[in-house]
Formats: structure tokens, sequence, C-alpha cells
């Protein structure tokens, strides 16, 4: 009689060297190759990001998310998008003053130009906000600069020829500058 039929405490042998209690397959057997799966240590669940440790996503999932941040837009391109909106607004304001007569920046042809560059500076501050492409950026330096440049002739040949600058053209002005430093800003920051 075995020693287990004689009353010994304990739960019976286990053939093949399987854990006890438990019913272990004969040699050669596909279950006797897959033992039973382990929890991994505490520190390597951590480590790993798996699920179910404190809030950490599995596998690099945060990796992903700090990546999609980092493609969100930039705030400060509104700055370019309301400049952009004063520049065009100004042009259909006065920009010369001379008593009776008041003459608006699209009686010039510098105000239509001023109009093609605040719309191209409008589409660059808009894309900016959603997106962090360098280029949109470049671009619209450029463009800024070039506007700024622009309204700044304007400003000078009208206080030349004696005649005031208009509320228009000064706000023409403050739309260039803020496009300027909208696009500059947002480039510093790529």
């Amino acid at each position: 009689m075995s020693d287990y039929q004689q009353g010994s405490s304990g739960p019976p042998p286990t053939p093949f060297g399987g854990p006890s209690g438990a019913t272990a397959a004969p040699p050669g057997s596909p279950q006797a190759y897959n033992p039973a799966p382990q929890a991994p240590p505490q520190g390597h669940a951590q480590a790993y990001g798996q699920p179910g440790t404190g809030g950490q996503p599995a596998y690099g999932a945060g990796g992903f998310a700090q990546q999609a941040e980092k493609g969100k837009g930039d705030p400060i391109a509104w700055l370019t998008v309301v400049s952009s909106v004063l520049l065009v607004v100004g042009t259909f304001l006065p920009w010369i003053d001379l008593g009776p007569i008041t003459l608006t920046g699209l009686d010039a042809d510098d105000g239509v130009i001023v109009i093609v560059l605040a719309v191209i500076l409008l589409i660059c501050g808009v894309v900016r906000a959603f997106l962090r492409f360098r280029w949109v950026s470049i671009v619209g330096l450029l463009f800024a600069l070039f506007t700024l440049l622009a309204v700044v002739i304007d400003v000078g040949s009208v206080s030349d020829v004696g005649a005031t600058v208009g509320i228009g053209l000064w706000l023409c002005l403050v739309g260039a500058v803020g496009a300027t430093l909208g696009t500059a800003i947002t480039l510093r920051k790529t």
C-alpha cells in the first residue's frame, strides 16, 4: 500500500514532476511543454507600461500620444490669423485723408497687394494653428515681412505728400507687425 493510502498527510505525488495538485501530461504531449502563464514581477510590469499598472498605457502607447500632441498646432498662430484679418479690414478703411477727400487702400494698387498678402498670411496662420509644419512658419514670416515693408513704405509716402495717414493704413501697420511677430514666434517654437 502507498504512503498516500496509509493516511499520510498532504496531496498525492504527481506523475512526471508536475506542480502539486495539478495533473501533469505525459512526456511528448503538447501540454507537457506549455507551462501555466505566470504573472510578471511587479517591477517589470511598470517598466514596460503593461495595462493595469497604475494607469500606464500598454507597450509604448504613451509615446504615440506624445507624438500626437507634438503634431498639434500652435495657439500663437492665431495672432497671425487675427493680424491678417486686420490687414484686410484696414484696406477698406481710409488710407489717405486730404480734408474732404479720403482714399481707401482699394483706391491704390498697394491695397490690392496687401489684401493678397493678407490672404496668404491668413492661410499660413490657420494651417499653423492646427498643424506644426515648420515650412508654413517660414513662408508666413517671409510674406509678413514683405507686407510690413509695403505698409511702412505706404505710411512714409503718404506723410511725404503732406496728407494725413488714415485709420486704415494704421490698422494695416498694426496687422503687419502682429503677423510678423506671430510668424516669428511660431517659427522660433519649432
